[in-house]
């Protein structure tokens, strides 16, 4: 969740801007497969990730969603779409816990609410 929000910080999201911590992941190579699995799809597909959360958050457009709840949407639809070993439930768990961790209270439900709709739609 760091890279995209630092990369969209940057305005480098359509680039794979450099991982800030891949030296740690290096050790850890399911991490780091991981890491750049996440990454390289995000990049490659980021307009279909995009186009999915703002049909799946109705009545928002994507700009006005908050860039760390954004952050945490982009890591999750990037999960369901294109990394499928994750199970649906875990991903969405876990985006619930970052958003908990690090947005605003009112964040979860709308976080649960797009990936309801992503998930559902992509059953």
């Amino acid at each position: 969740m760091k890279w995209f929000y630092e990369c969209d910080m940057k305005e480098e999201l359509d680039q794979l801007c450099e991982i800030p911590f891949i030296d740690k992941l290096r050790r850890r190579k399911a991490e780091l497969q991981y890491a750049q699995n996440l990454t390289s799809s995000f990049v490659a597909q980021r307009q279909i990730i995009d186009e999915t959360i703002e049909q799946s958050a109705t009545d928002w457009r994507i700009e006005r969603i908050g860039k760390v709840e954004l952050a945490i949407l982009r890591v999750a639809v990037t999960e369901l779409l294109y990394l499928k070993d994750i199970p649906v439930a875990v991903t969405i768990t876990q985006a619930l816990e970052l958003s908990k961790t690090y947005a605003s209270d009112e964040s979860a439900p709308f976080i649960n609410g797009i990936l309801g709709a992503v998930a559902d739609a992509n059953e």
